[in-house]
């Protein structure tokens, strides 16, 4: 692209520059500490007898082996709606001697999970990681409602989709993620606030009196992930300032630049959950129409 091109371009060609500039890095193996993360957060809500465990969301895998250590003589099932995902999702598991049941399913349709239920539920533990907050809650409270029909009696619903906006460091990384995704013209990928959670789960029916929420220590982001944050977080505020050194630069450049800013005074580059809150929904607290 053309200096002149580039001075006019939207705040798209500048996030997407700066984007494979964050990614430009060796692929870690996180499997053994974000493994860790998952297993200590999940482990108080997954009985070791449980003999169904549904993930909703379930990528590459990350959830569902942890699940699985948790609960190694039930069937987990992993539905996502990204044949990408579940592609790699088979890779990873394909080379162990259990395996779960992976699946494609568009969540957002009725009727979603009765064939899964038929199959292998009802399910003792649910669980939902990064993935409902992407939907208004109503939308979201249709999934869960559908949902808590196939929770076997006693079982639990796991949803990390909020955060605790009392924390600075989580307010932080989600203030700056909603500035980057306005630059870029885009909605906002941001956790729920408690709030919001609740309001999705009144939509579903459940009692939201009776909803727990557990704060989740720590966060999905390993020690080689850190040592990278300094060297992303340096290149970006090397191009931003070799780019404004132009004085002609795009308003949204210098936008961007505040971002970045902001980013290199507190420490947060690559994307990452912080303040994490496990809502818990029981079959107790959920009433049939």
């Amino acid at each position: 692209m053309s200096q002149a091109a580039a001075r006019n371009a939207p705040s798209t060609y500048w996030l997407q520059g700066f984007s494979k500039i964050a990614t430009a890095v060796p692929e870690v193996d996180d499997r053994d500490e974000v493994h860790a993360w998952y297993t200590s957060i999940l482990r108080p809500y997954v009985p070791a007898g449980a003999s169904s465990i549904l993930d909703i969301g379930c990528g590459r895998g990350r959830v569902l082996r942890a699940l699985m250590e948790l609960a190694p003589q039930s069937r987990c099932i992993g539905v996502d709606g990204d044949p990408d995902s579940l592609e790699r999702a088979f890779g990873e598991f394909g080379l162990l001697q259990r395996q779960p049941v992976l699946c494609k399913a568009d969540i957002t349709q009725p009727g979603f999970a009765h064939g899964l239920a038929k199959l292998h539920g009802p399910f003792d533990v649910i669980t939902s990681f990064f993935v409902l907050h992407h939907y208004q809650p109503a939308v979201a409270g249709a999934i869960l409602k559908e949902l808590a029909e196939f929770l076997a009696p006693g079982g639990v619903i796991v949803l990390a989709e909020s955060h605790d906006p009392s924390l600075e460091e989580a307010s932080l990384a989600e203030q700056i993620c909603a500035e980057l995704a306005r630059l870029a013209g885009k909605p906002p990928d941001l956790l729920w606030t408690a709030e919001e959670t609740r309001l999705a789960c009144r939509a579903a029916g459940f009692d939201v009196s009776l909803t727990r929420f557990e704060a989740a220590p720590g966060r999905p982001f390993n020690a080689a992930e850190t040592a990278l944050n300094d060297r992303v977080l340096y290149n970006l505020s090397d191009a931003v300032t070799r780019a404004g050194a132009d004085r002609q630069a795009a308003p949204q450049l210098r936008l961007l630049s505040a971002v970045v800013a902001k980013m290199v005074e507190h420490k947060v580059a690559i994307p990452a959950r912080y303040g994490l809150l496990l809502a818990l929904l029981r079959v107790p607290s959920f009433h049939q129409e």
